[in-house]
């Protein structure tokens, strides 16, 4: 409906922008209240939740920093299956019925995406903030495990998209996604958040340099392979 009207006003609204990034947060809002009232929703939200008490009890427990890294890890990664699941109720009931093309869909899924990074992040900050550290080692893991870690986790929310419903037609079939650079970008994400080598030097930095590069890449490999894929749902 927003297409429309840009259109009909002479002009076509860019897809990433702040407008789109905060319209996308609404519509998550509501598919979520509507994912609730599912079964798949009520068990997304369970494994959600499942997250967040892991991440309480590590907080509570107050563990040394090689321990603090199974409850982060963890966490995080229960959050992200838990949310995916109360997201993508669409996926599964409405999006082949959406006439969309190929780029919008692409870029709703790179936005809901990037809403997912910052719940894993806001996430991650909090345990990070309830170790006690100094100020120096807070924001050192904030850099180099909070934020690139989110990052690449979140493209698990693209990664799951079913675009055409059917047993046979998953997101990986349609779009012949590669497994190799999905299992590097989540095996990176690992990594970082549980290996602590020494604070300082370059074998600190060079898991998160790595977590980055993987990250926004592989972010811009599922926007192309979504954006450009030779079978798509509105093409039947």
């Amino acid at each position: 409906m927003e297409n429309i009207r840009a259109c009909q006003n002479g002009r076509e609204e860019k897809n990433f922008t702040l407008r789109k990034f905060l319209l996308t947060g609404r519509e998550l809002a509501v598919e979520s209240r509507g994912s609730l009232h599912t079964g798949h929703g009520k068990v997304g939200a369970a494994i959600f939740l499942m997250g967040l008490g892991w991440g309480i009890y590590g907080a509570v427990t107050k563990e040394n920093l090689e321990k603090w890294s199974n409850f982060v890890l963890l966490a995080d990664l229960w959050c992200a299956m838990g949310l995916v699941n109360v997201w993508n109720l669409q996926n599964y009931k409405l999006l082949y019925l959406l006439p969309v093309s190929r780029k919008d869909f692409a870029a709703m899924q790179i936005r809901k995406m990037a809403w997912l990074c910052l719940v894993l992040f806001g996430i991650t900050a909090v345990q990070y903030a309830s170790m006690g550290l100094g100020a120096e080692d807070f924001w050192k893991l904030i850099f180099c495990k909070a934020i690139p870690a989110s990052l690449s986790l979140g493209v698990y929310q693209v990664s799951s998209v079913q675009p055409i419903r059917g047993k046979a037609v998953n997101g990986y079939e349609i779009y012949g996604l590669s497994f190799t650079m999905l299992l590097l970008d989540f095996g990176i994400a690992f990594l970082n958040l549980i290996m602590f080598p020494a604070t300082g030097g370059i074998s600190f930095y060079l898991l998160p340099i790595l977590n980055y590069g993987i990250g926004i890449y592989a972010a811009v490999y599922l926007y192309r392979k979504i954006a450009f894929a030779g079978l798509y749902y509105d093409e039947l």
